[in-house]
């Protein structure tokens, strides 16, 4: 669960760049994505990251499992930020990110459940079709994950 914390003007402004600046890639074509995508992409990932993170646990590779984990964490953040700023800046209000939390975990869980079918049934091609899309996503889930940090050290 994200610690629930508001969007201000500056986080508005400070992630309208990294909206700007994040394609998706999509049958090879990179484009632009709106926020609720954006959101969905991050969802997504999160559910692949939280099944790569279960699979080596079962495998024994603890410090592995906690590092997908960890991915898993921000990316669900991501999302939850995403849709933050993105209603504050339609409604003129701030939501809490941790608000979007009935909205991001179901797609995440569903990601989560296609990812390990994908494993158990060693479908390599399209495994690594969604960690290679979840990867493209990490430059962008870092700068979201130091916007949200920042934002909560300025608050404190």
């Amino acid at each position: 669960m994200i610690r629930p914390f508001s969007v201000t003007r500056k986080a508005r402004f400070a992630l309208g760049s990294s909206i700007a600046a994040m394609v998706v890639l999509g049958g090879g074509q990179a484009r632009a994505a709106d926020a609720t995508e954006l959101a969905n992409v991050f969802a997504d990932c999160s559910g692949v990251w939280q099944a790569v993170s279960i699979m080596e646990s079962r495998v024994g590779r603890q410090l592995s499992a906690e590092r997908y984990a960890g991915l898993a964490w921000a990316a669900t953040a991501s999302a939850g930020y995403i849709l933050a700023v993105d209603y504050s800046a339609r409604a003129e209000d701030s939501q809490q990110i941790g608000s979007w939390d009935s909205y991001v975990e179901p797609r995440a869980s569903g990601a989560r459940l296609q990812m390990l079918t994908l494993i158990d049934n060693q479908d390599a091609d399209r495994v690594d079709h969604w960690i290679g899309a979840c990867a493209a996503t990490l430059q962008t889930q870092t700068q979201i994950v130091r916007l949200i940090r920042n934002q909560m050290a300025d608050r404190n």
